[in-house]
């Protein structure tokens, strides 16, 4: 549930825990019980601090991270337990490598089973993905989308569409059943 802080005339600021339907654009300020208005740049959508400490104590999972050694310079990923991203050692030279920030996309959708959003479903393995998409008439995506493709393929057929245009336009304007027309128009009559 998000946090939403409040800014009252005073300067003071008052948190409030709520969802966000029930979102109040003023509170009351707790130091000065004066009219405290919502801050959106104050405001995050973040669990209060207690349950973020007890969230980052409480994992214990694998994530994957990459570290760069300060010495040879080497790049390389290394798993890592419970959320803790110091101290690991270069592979080459053993010296205390410093973790680099990396996006990662998980892939999610090769463990199963899991929820499909898209078809609002479990999902038990491929086989089951692919059954479905084909039952109900869907292509099913693999991998990474080239958007680009896609998109120079819309932009020469609207090329094509505009060519198409332009030359009936052209047409018209040399058109002899349209020569009043132009004349006024020319003329500023029309």
């Amino acid at each position: 549930m998000p946090i939403y802080e409040y800014l009252c005339h005073e300067g003071h600021r008052t948190t409030h825990l709520c969802s966000m339907a029930d979102k109040p654009e003023t509170v009351t300020c707790v130091e000065c019980n004066d009219v405290a208005v919502y801050d959106f740049l104050g405001s995050a959508t973040r669990f209060p601090p207690e349950k973020e400490e007890k969230k980052q104590e409480d994992f214990n999972g694998m994530s994957l991270h990459d570290f760069e050694c300060p010495q040879c310079g080497l790049r390389f990923e290394e798993i890592i337990e419970g959320g803790k991203v110091g101290g690991v050692i270069c592979p080459d030279c053993a010296t205390t490598a410093e973790w680099r920030p990396s996006v990662k996309i998980d892939r999610f959708s090769e463990r199963f089973p899991y929820y499909d959003r898209g078809l609002g479903m479990v999902l038990t393995s491929k086989q089951h993905r692919l059954d479905v998409c084909k039952e109900r008439n869907l292509i099913p995506v693999e991998g990474d989308l080239d958007v680009s493709k896609w998109a120079s393929e819309e932009r020469s057929k609207a090329d094509a569409d505009l060519k198409v245009w332009d030359d009936l336009q052209e047409k018209y304007d040399k058109h002899p059943a349209f020569a009043d027309y132009r004349k006024a128009r020319d003329q500023g009559r029309v």
